[in-house]
Order: structure tokens, then sequence, then C-alpha cells
């Protein structure tokens, strides 16, 4: 998945910001405030999602944080599965 990939799936509003963008990959937006400044952005820069794709400071943050994203997107899958077996979703007669 690319960075286009990425923005277009973000459930967030037209006019975001990066604490609402990190925080739908799942992320700490606390955690990324400093990295955040590095690239002139602050965790309320507003934002317009339409025009993240052509962005390249905002694409150049997200590369410096793909990783991130990728291993959390990891854990988040790994804890679902968990859970899913624990509750038995994948018994096929469930007497409902």
């Amino acid at each position: 998945m690319d960075y286009s990939d990425m923005l277009n799936v973000l459930t967030v509003p037209n006019l975001t910001n990066p604490t609402q963008i990190l925080d739908s990959w799942g992320l700490d937006p606390e955690k990324y405030s400093k990295k955040l400044l590095l690239y002139g952005f602050e965790l309320t820069t507003n934002l317009k999602r339409e025009t993240l794709i052509n962005n390249t400071k905002f694409k150049e943050f997200f590369k410096s944080i793909k990783d991130d994203i990728f291993v959390n997107s990891a854990n988040e899958l790994e804890t679902l599965e968990k859970y899913l077996k624990k509750f038995n979703f994948n018994k096929k007669d469930r007497n409902c």
C-alpha cells in the first residue's frame, strides 16, 4: 500500500489535521508531534484531505512513519484474530 492508497482509505473529515490522521492510522499523535514539526506541521494544522495527495511535505512525513503504520496495523489484526478465536466466531452452527 502506498501513500495515495493510504489517503484514499482515510476516515477523516475533508478539513482535518495530523491528530485525526494519525489517530485514524492507529498511532498516538503526541508521539509524532516533534517529527511533524520537522515537516512544518503541528498536531492541529488544518489540512484538506483532498489536497494531501499533492502535499509533498506531508508525503515525506508519511514516508518517515510508514513502517510504524504497518507495524501497528499488523498488531491490530493479530489482536482482532485472537479476539475472534476466543469467542469462536468461525463456528458454523451458532444455534442463534
